[in-house]
């Protein structure tokens, strides 16, 4: 929940300097009334700055970020700890990939992983999942998953979802 949370603070500020270099760059163009004014420079660097800034961070917020996640997921399905785990809780998130029957809501699963080596712990799984799949991901469900030994509160969904 932090993360999400630090993610929309991030994104908050990414738009407001991309408003700020709008803003700036509309100024700069009042302004420039005196060429090669020390002012004129200052103001059109502003306003690139501001815009490269905002922009870097709204990518960084829709794109990269889930980039960087499906990289560390599938480095847990590859390299992870394979294990079962009995779905405790799903939340239904926010966007959904595709459309009409073909729809991916994105999903939180709260899970109780228990390794084979009896190990048991609570962690939480971000993912799509096709709506005509989910009844596999209800509460009570076991399901196969992969986690990192070193990081336990990441896991990777190993049943199929699609």
């Amino acid at each position: 929940m932090k993360k999400e949370i630090l993610s929309d603070k991030v994104q908050y500020i990414g738009w407001l300097f991309f408003i700020l270099g709008i803003l700036t760059g509309a100024l700069w163009q009042k302004i420039a009334v005196v060429p090669n004014s020390t002012l004129e420079y200052f103001l059109s660097a502003s306003a690139i700055g501001f815009l490269g800034l905002g922009i870097a961070l709204i990518l960084y917020c829709y794109i990269i970020r889930g980039i960087i996640h499906s990289f560390r997921v599938n480095a847990i399905r590859a390299k992870g700890i394979k294990a079962t785990a009995i779905v405790e809780e799903i939340e239904l998130g926010g966007k959904m990939d595709g459309l009409g029957n073909e729809s991916y809501p994105a999903v939180r699963l709260r899970v109780l992983v228990n390794d084979k080596s009896g190990k048991k712990f609570y962690t939480q799984i971000d993912t799509t999942i096709a709506l005509t799949h989910m009844s596999r991901f209800q509460p009570g469900a076991v399901v196969e998953v992969a986690y990192d030994p070193e990081k336990l509160e990441i896991a990777a969904l190993l049943t199929p979802t699609k």
